[in-house]
This record gives C-alpha cells, sequence and structure tokens, in this order.
C-alpha cells in the first residue's frame, strides 16, 4: 500500500525531473549554459539539490578578488 505521503513525495519528483530536463535543453540549445559555464557560474539551488518545483534557475561565481570596475 503506497501512502499519501508517498504519492506526494513521488508527484514532486517528477516536477523536479520534468523541470531540471526542461532547465538542461534550454541551457543546451540557447546557448546560455555553456556562456556561463565558460564564466565560471556553476548552477546551484533547488536544480542541484534536485528540488525544483516551478521553472527558476539559479547560478553563482566566486571570485575571491572581484574587479569592481569591470563588473
Amino acid at each position: 500500500m503506497v501512502k499519501s505521503t508517498d504519492t506526494e513525495k513521488l508527484r514532486l519528483f517528477a516536477i523536479d525531473t520534468k523541470l531540471r530536463t526542461e532547465a538542461d535543453q534550454l541551457l543546451k540549445q540557447s546557448g546560455i549554459g555553456e556562456i556561463l559555464l565558460n564564466e565560471g557560474f556553476k548552477p546551484s539551488g533547488s536544480y542541484i539539490m534536485k528540488t525544483m518545483t516551478w521553472r527558476d534557475l539559479d547560478f553563482e561565481r566566486i571570485d575571491a578578488n572581484p574587479n569592481w570596475e569591470q563588473h
């Protein structure tokens, strides 16, 4: 017997899988993913944690010595 909480977990994981697949396609087809990676940005947040429930991509880049004039 499947508990209702198990059903909800399965539903949420299915949403995550669909959204991450969509995000992967968007990043690849648009070329934005390659640009971000080449500039040192890495995905973060729900995409990495596999907990996406809506369309939202977060990226981060860490620079110990940022050039504020260039920024």
